[in-house]
Order: C-alpha cells, then structure tokens, then sequence
C-alpha cells in the first residue's frame, strides 16, 4: 500500500512540473506577442527660410518663381524648408504601411 500511494504522488509531481512548465512557455509566448506596441514620435524644428535678402536697401528684392511648362509664371510669398525628425519608441519595427 505505501509503494502505490508513493507512486500516485510521484506520478501526480511528474504531471504537475510538466504541466507547470507548459504553462509558463505558454504564458511566456503570450506575453511577448502581445508587447508588440508601435509608438511613434515625432519633433518639428522651426521653419527655416531657404533665401533671404541680406542687405538693408529697400531697393533689394528676392522673388520665388514657380514656373510650368504651359502655364504662367506664379510668384510665392516664401520659400521655407521644414524638418521633421521621427523616433521608434517601441518593440515593432516601423514598416512602410503600418501606419497609413
């Protein structure tokens, strides 16, 4: 009679370490699949004038001219160059469609 109660418990141990492990690689797998989180930041920097006139006479004049093949000549009121800077914050690569 003790060798079978023996047995019953060993063989309850060997099942639940088993069942222990399966269950923490299954907890594990759920865990890094669900931390998969894409935060995106960003930072603008001020506009920056692409030209300028740089003397103080009033008879100085810089003009942007937006010329097409066709069409008339179109004068812009400025020319500025604007930076945009990006940052991955999280665990997932940044893909070309995973944001549009």
């Amino acid at each position: 009679m003790f060798l079978l109660t023996v047995d019953v418990f060993g063989t309850m141990s060997v099942v639940g370490t088993l069942l222990g492990i399966a269950v923490s690689v299954v907890g594990l797998i759920y865990a890094w699949r669900a931390d998969r989180r894409k935060i995106l930041t960003y930072q603008a920097h001020p506009p920056v004038p692409l030209g300028r006139v740089l003397s103080d006479q009033p008879d100085y004049r810089l003009h942007v001219v937006l010329e097409r093949e066709g069409a008339s000549p179109v004068q812009a009121e400025g020319a500025y160059l604007h930076f945009i800077q990006f940052g991955n914050l999280g665990r997932e690569a940044i893909r070309g469609g995973g944001y549009l």
